[in-house]
């Protein structure tokens, strides 16, 4: 029984870990990149729409190309200087939430 409460217990806190870090599929416009000495990079993303929720709730629009404070991905920064330059419109993916939003995937469209 102690077993099973254990399981129980981990699972709920798996749920609702889980829940702050759902991925989130969002369309917008690429605002300003900014890319640092460490080689991490973040976007601000303008004018978030079309994603599962209502509001877009990454802190003042900063999505940061992979993981926060590590050196970006080359793919997406790729893709998001192409974008940038273009004028594009993306749709992206994000997890988390807050200031540790985190893309998953960008596409100009």
């Amino acid at each position: 029984m102690k077993e099973l409460s254990r399981v129980i217990a981990f699972g709920a806190l798996l749920i609702f870990w889980a829940s702050g870090y759902a991925d989130g599929n969002w369309t917008g416009e690429i605002g300003k990149i900014t890319v640092f000495e460490d080689a991490s990079a973040y976007v601000i993303i303008s004018n978030p729409r079309n994603g599962p929720v209502a509001t877009f709730d990454c802190t003042q629009n900063v999505v940061y190309l992979g993981v926060k404070n590590t050196p970006a991905n080359h793919a997406l920064l790729s893709q998001v200087m192409m974008a940038y330059s273009t004028s594009k419109t993306i749709r992206f993916g994000v997890r988390g939430t807050g200031a540790s939003c985190e893309s998953t995937y960008i596409t100009a469209e």
